[in-house]
């Protein structure tokens, strides 16, 4: 059976239907039953949203912070912590690199611009 997330109107549905099954009080709008209703399905709501990011946090591929820690270190996988990206510099001349802007047919673009 998958997990699926579960709305407040949904929970609401299905709480007054059994409602009516179970109790013949009334549960129209303003009601003391019909506000129980309502409270309860929006914490229930909640409840689901907590556990959607349960299941989420236990899949490595969803998982995040600590979770993922966790997550790589049963197979033995140390997370490092994350660094600032470092550039190289290497010589234009040796590597054939070109200067900015200058790219194969900028001088017929020059050319004919200067005209």
């Amino acid at each position: 059976m998958a997990f699926e997330m579960q709305h407040k109107d949904d929970i609401q549905q299905r709480m007054k239907a059994d409602f009516r099954r179970l109790s013949d009080h009334a549960d129209y709008e303003g009601s003391f039953s019909r506000d129980v209703i309502n409270a309860n399905s929006v914490e229930f709501e909640n409840v689901y949203a907590e556990m959607s990011l349960a299941m989420e946090s236990r899949i490595a591929s969803t998982a995040w912070g600590d979770y993922l820690t966790a997550r790589c270190a049963e197979f033995g996988v140390d997370r490092k912590a994350a660094v600032r990206a470092r550039a190289r510099s290497h010589s234009r001349e040796r590597r054939g690199y070109r200067s900015r802007g200058e790219h194969r047919g900028s001088e017929r673009r020059r050319a004919v611009h200067d005209e």
